[in-house]
């Protein structure tokens, strides 16, 4: 039956992540804004574009790295026109209609026009195989349109570090957002290998993932569209034929919302810092953050890296990039061990770590204004009375029981000037307590909160400007002499 070349396709969402960032790079490829759109004259023109680049280096590496023993790539095939024809069915496959005798598409419920295998759909098992197939028959019937949709991965998914790279985002939207970018950056390789050129090498799936994400949010900032920028996504990094697998990382959207919040608050200025900060060294004196950006897209941003972590590894995430403090926490080697809190006191930042608090942590307000509260008044006994040998103390502690002798002697001091004390019981044991001489589970990441909002207020202060050989043996580690404790 003659088609409408102007009529929609019948794309639409499957919610299978595989077929659905395929869909999403077809859309992207078309230039469209959602697949309901898409023509038949947008999928005859990706069938045209396959052609003429599925046997380029770079794709060719792609597809067999998707695809297994693909009929296409078949090395028995001599003629590039074989191949090309051969690539012109699967890829066209939109063009025939369905066999009811097959069932429904397993995606969409479309009529189906073939079985497909692991030839056609990653990660599937062999032929002969029946195991987890219904009804004890190998492969998955599947319409023309999802056969073609799959067939987008290789448009829309880049490889990375010999597997590919496959995202679905909570919002549909998003998830065309960033695979658009990616098909974007895959056309332009296409263009540069007909020039002579030679695609980037790509590695470090986490770190492309955050670098896209923080592309998309700032272009749909800039645009004011009501896209899902918080968005929570899952990424799928896999390699199908021989040695099958498949890595599955997650960023939920309370952390997809902090990045977005952090990078367009007043905090930008500070998180951006931090953030380039954190791209792995590549010499002695250069960061990947100093490289032209294709030559970036082989190395790592530790903290990027390190989003796939959370909310789990909360604690060990504000000590390492908000106390700038990662000894013990990293393996030796790592560029992070430089980090020191007080030298980079500038990137010490309280409003950062709050919003990190609320978005990624959930934590109760009250708890975070006690901390905060402790944080300003230890600031204020230092600075007052110029109490080094009690800065010294403070950023050294490690145990409960330090904290508790160096809250209670320094209460005892405001109490002899009749001051008012540092912290009420109520918000002693809401900050480190949990029930009677039972530190809480996280009494460490309450300490280092407070040891946050403490440097902060020094460093604004000046006190720690003026005092250099303090800060000089707290971050070497060395002992004061104990009447080393004011001027």
């Amino acid at each position: 039956m003659e088609k409408d070349t102007d009529a929609p396709a019948g794309l639409r969402w499957t919610g299978h992540p595989l077929v659905d960032h395929g869909i999403a790079a077809l859309t992207a490829f078309a230039g469209r804004r959602s697949p309901e759109v898409l023509t038949w004259e947008d999928l005859d023109r990706f069938v045209d574009f396959a052609q003429r680049h599925y046997l380029s280096s770079d794709m060719s590496k792609t597809l067999g790295t998707l695809f297994t023993i693909n009929s296409f790539l078949n090395p028995s095939f001599k003629s590039d026109e074989r191949k090309r024809e051969r690539i012109g069915e699967a890829v066209g496959a939109f063009r025939r209609e369905g066999d009811a005798s097959l069932g429904p598409c397993t995606f969409c419920g479309r009529p189906s026009v073939r079985v497909l295998h692991r030839d056609d759909v990653p990660m599937l098992l062999g032929r002969s195989i029946v195991n987890f197939y219904p009804g004890g028959r190998p492969g998955l019937p599947t319409c023309g349109l999802c056969q073609t949709s799959l067939h987008g991965l290789v448009l829309g998914a880049p490889r990375c570090s010999g597997r590919v790279l496959v995202v679905q985002a909570d919002d549909a939207d998003f998830t065309l957002r960033l695979v658009g970018k990616w098909v974007h950056d895959c056309m332009r390789y296409a263009s540069l290998e007909q020039e002579g050129g030679e695609a980037p090498k790509i590695s470090r799936p986490r770190t492309r993932v955050v670098e896209a994400l923080s592309t998309v949010q700032a272009e749909v900032d800039s645009e004011r569209a009501f896209v899902g920028v918080e968005s929570g996504l899952v990424a799928y990094s896999l390699r199908n034929g021989q040695g099958p697998n498949i890595e599955v990382c997650t960023l939920p959207s309370s952390v997809v919302g902090f990045l977005h919040k952090a990078r367009t608050q007043r905090t930008s200025l500070t998180w951006g810092a931090i953030e380039r900060q954190a791209w792995e060294r590549v010499k002695r004196d250069t960061s990947a953050a100093d490289l032209p950006a294709d030559e970036r897209l082989q190395h790592q941003n530790y903290l990027y890296e390190d989003l796939f972590r959370l909310p789990d590894e909360s604690a060990r995430f504000i000590r390492i990039y908000f106390l700038r403090n990662a000894a013990g926490l990293v393996r030796s080697g790592d560029t992070r061990l430089e980090y020191q809190s007080v030298r980079e006191a500038n990137l010490v930042n309280w409003d950062l770590t709050r919003l990190f608090l609320q978005e990624v942590l959930g934590m109760e307000q009250a708890r975070i204004e006690a901390i905060r509260s402790l944080g300003d008044r230890l600031a204020e006994e230092i600075t007052e009375d110029n109490h080094r040998r009690l800065f010294q103390r403070a950023y050294s502690a490690k145990r409960p029981g330090e904290v508790r002798q160096l809250l209670l002697s320094a209460d005892l001091e405001r109490v002899r000037r009749s001051a008012s004390p540092m912290l009420t019981l109520e918000d002693y044991l809401n900050v480190f307590e949990d029930g009677e001489e039972m530190a809480r589970v996280d009494w460490r990441l309450a300490w280092d909160l407070v040891l946050i909002r403490l440097i902060e207020q020094l460093h604004a202060e000046g006190w720690l400007a003026r005092n250099k050989e303090v800060v000089q043996a707290v971050e070497q580690g060395d002992d004061m002499a104990p009447e080393d404790t004011a001027d």
